[in-house]
């Protein structure tokens, strides 16, 4: 068993770094009205996508389950897409899923020499059709994701150079794309004239940031009928005297994370204006964003403040409309899986990643430290977290910090990815040469099942491990660039 150190519940709640709440609005009722451009939309590695997309896709499973009530007793019978040990069903090369939509998994190749969007059959993974991207495919990037009212990948056309008549090429106009996913043909096909910030389907909607020099509008529209639900303006300031102004739209939870030189965080409901940071005016500062923000159930943290070309550690924890609760020193540790219960207690990380911190947002008082070990916080169930640890998995109490059960896991690789659908919880190890899945009890640590992670081999280099997520409710396996889609 870990020690656990309990803290003395004595601090005071000191002032919050300040931000600028606001609101302003204005509809805008054309798409002539919008644009992007290179500028205001960050290329992401295959991983860092694949990331982002595995943490929604968890949290989209999260919500889905039904979670025991604390006190009751252990689950005699365990449900949910990690109840039973995985098998493969086919493996394609793809570095993010955008969707599955009925029979269609949606995925995306953008490492490659001839990247493209595809749509594969979801029993057998065989291509049913596919789009390029590139100058002479529609689109040049499907980052933005895919709406269900039809079914429609959205995606983004550059502005480039085009050939015509022998010898003639003609300027394209940037342009928002769309692709019925049933058949990949484009249905929908929008010229912008304004550079733009990025845009991320919510629900059937995309909210969208279009840049007019110093101003930015962040819009939420229903694509096809341009419909528009809400529009903010966000003031703009440049890094540096006479730099250029930069902003990248980021959806997380409940919130627009704008991110840039100014930073600003928008309720993705009403578009409301909860917070703002301007960049640092010291030169020594002056490659920081106005704040680093990170949201999680029930609200967001921010850490604003530059001492001496270092982000310091102290940030604060906002509520969902915005108002500043408290500060918290360290970082936040809050899993995307995560069912909400102890709302009041906060998981930060306060040394950067050795030790696991419960903090009370009330009073800002340290309940509790554990050490990290440069493990994982998995996920927040019925009061409880779990967290990978050396060589262990363990379940403690969010309030107290006091253990509720510890499994030693041979050969488990404390920093991979982890999984938990609320009944069950899966770890990855290392151990006879191979690739091992070790599936949990969540109530109790009663071990179910293990086997070879699919899509792998006997291992004699340790090289690229595998990678587990989430997507459409089902977990899936990446090994590498490629995708091993399970039964």
């Amino acid at each position: 068993m870990v020690e656990v150190e309990l803290v003395e519940d004595d601090e005071d709640v000191s002032s919050a770094p300040s931000a600028t709440p606001g609101r302003s609005s204005r509809a805008l009722g054309s798409p002539d009205a919008t644009a992007d451009d290179a500028d205001g939309r960050a290329q992401h590695v295959h991983r860092a996508v694949r990331w982002a997309t595995a943490g929604v896709a968890v949290a989209v499973l999260t919500g889905a389950i039904v979670l025991a009530e604390r006190g009751q007793g252990a689950d005699t019978m365990i449900i949910g897409p990690l109840a039973e040990p995985f098998t493969e069903a086919w493996a394609t090369p793809a570095d993010e899923v955008q969707a599955v939509v009925g029979d269609v998994v949606v995925v995306r190749s953008v490492a490659s020499t001839t990247p493209a969007l595809r749509g594969l059959d979801a029993a057998t993974g065989e291509t049913l059709w596919s789009v390029p991207l590139n100058v002479r495919g529609p689109a040049d990037t499907c980052a933005a994701g895919v709406t269900l009212d039809p079914p429609t990948a959205w995606c983004w056309r550059e502005r480039h150079w085009v050939e015509g008549p022998p010898g003639r090429y003609t300027l394209s106009q940037e342009a928002l794309v769309g692709i019925d996913v049933a058949n990949g043909q484009v249905v929908t096909e929008l010229e912008m004239t304004a550079p733009s910030a990025g845009q991320v389907a919510v629900g059937d909607d995309l909210v969208m940031g279009m840049r007019t020099e110093s101003l930015l509008t962040v819009m939420r529209v229903e694509p096809h009928s341009w419909r528009v639900s809400w529009s903010t303006n966000v003031p703009l300031l440049p890094r540096t005297g006479g730099g250029l102004y930069r902003a990248n739209l980021d959806v997380r939870g409940d919130v627009v994370v704008v991110r840039g030189p100014t930073t600003a965080v928008l309720d993705v409901e009403d578009g409301r204006l909860l917070a703002r940071w301007d960049p640092p005016t010291e030169l020594v500062n002056a490659s920081f964003d106005g704040a680093d923000v990170a949201v999680a159930e029930g609200g967001f943290a921010a850490w604003s403040l530059e001492v001496d070309g270092q982000r310091d550690a102290k940030g604060t924890w906002y509520d969902a409309d915005g108002r500043p609760v408290v500060e918290i020193e360290g970082r936040l540790a809050e899993p995307a899986v995560s069912d909400g219960s102890v709302p009041r207690v906060l998981l930060v990380t306060p040394d950067g990643g050795r030790t696991l911190a419960g903090v009370d947002t009330t009073s800002g008082a340290t309940l509790w430290t554990t050490p990290l070990e440069e493990g994982e916080v998995v996920a927040r169930h019925d009061g409880a977290v779990l967290l990978t640890q050396g060589r262990a998995l363990r379940s403690i109490e969010v309030l107290t910090g006091l253990e509720r059960w510890a499994r030693e896991v041979d050969g488990l690789r404390a920093s991979l990815t982890a999984l938990s659908d609320g009944h069950t919880v899966v770890v990855t190890s290392l151990r006879d040469h191979e690739w091992t899945l070790d599936a949990f009890r969540v109530t109790d640590g009663e071990p179910l099942w293990f086997t070879r992670v699919p899509g792998t081999r006997e291992v004699s280099i340790v090289t690229m491990p595998p990678e587990l997520a989430v997507v459409a409710d089902r977990p899936v396996v990446w090994v590498g660039r490629t995708l091993v889609w399970l039964d």
